[in-house]
This record gives C-alpha cells, structure tokens and sequence, in this order.
C-alpha cells in the first residue's frame, strides 16, 4: 500500500518531464520529493535511482549516484518516449540503433518549415 503511494509523486514528475518534451533539467530535491524522501544519503538516492527505473525514468549523463546536494541539477529524460529512444541509441549501439539515428540525422526541419511557409504565405 505504501509503495502505491510513492508511485504517485514520481507519475507526476514524469508527467511533467513528457511535457516538456520527454527531457528536463529538475532540482535533485524533486525527484527526492517524487520518491517519497524527504532527506538524502547513501541509501535514499540508491532508492530513487530504483524508483526512478521502475517509474521509466533516467539521468543524463547516466549517474551511477545521484546527487547527495538537494538543491543540485539533474537532467532527467522518459527512457520510453522519443528522446529515451535516441539516447539508448547513443549510449546502447545496435543496428536499429544506428538506424534510428541516421533517420534523425536525415531530417532537415528547416526544409519542411520553409516549404510550410511557402503554401501558407505564398
């Protein structure tokens, strides 16, 4: 039941993290307070790494430990949305992976604004 309770605050931190974009820079005692802490040491920020998994997020660069300072900055992305995606691509090399990237690598979206531009003002 306890654990129930602490999935909550860490589904709202990934919430806020998918709107803006799936990547976000958030204070270390956010995802302290998301995890259900409300200090930490060696073994609190062993937990949130843990909870932080289970709830589909990670840290760039990837942290073996996370910070001991609450008031240090950590970038946090959704290790299944689009930017997870491209990041497991770079840090986990596989085919799909490079396939992945040489899509995003081929995307020009400069060429599609200006052709936007274009249609709508002529």
């Amino acid at each position: 039941m306890a654990d129930k309770v602490l999935k909550r605050p860490m589904a709202r931190l990934r919430e806020e993290i998918e709107a803006k974009g799936g990547i976000a820079v958030v204070p270390m005692w956010k995802v302290r307070d998301a995890a259900g802490w409300d200090r930490l040491g060696v073994n609190v920020v062993k937990d949130i790494a843990s909870k932080m998994r289970r709830g589909g997020l990670a840290t760039l660069p990837p942290m073996d430990v996370l910070p001991y300072t609450q008031n240090a900055q950590v970038r946090v992305y959704v290790t299944d949305g689009r930017v997870g995606e491209v990041i497991a691509a770079v840090l986990e090399p596989s085919v799909s992976g490079d396939k992945l990237l040489r899509e995003i690598g081929a995307d020009d979206a400069s060429d599609v604004l200006n052709a936007v531009r274009e249609l709508v003002c002529g």
